[in-house]
């Protein structure tokens, strides 16, 4: 797999989004909060795509503005 597809573990995303593990483990508790994430088994593994496009939803011009797409 290359580019976008590349599978991080939960510490790899956590460093590409600036964020810690636990944050990242606490979002998928929750329905839809934090990017898409895949599970194979017990393990739990985030495309680098699925991170990128989380963080371009993310993206806002004001605390007060709705997301951009």
């Amino acid at each position: 797999m290359t580019g976008g597809d590349d599978l991080l573990t939960v510490s790899e995303a956590a460093d590409v989004l600036g964020l810690s593990g636990e944050t990242l483990d606490h979002w998928r508790m929750v329905p839809d909060r934090g990017p898409a994430f895949v599970k194979m088994g017990r393990a739990v593994r985030y495309r680098r795509g699925d991170l990128l496009a989380f963080i371009q939803r993310s993206r806002r011009t004001s605390t007060a503005a709705v997301p951009q797409d």
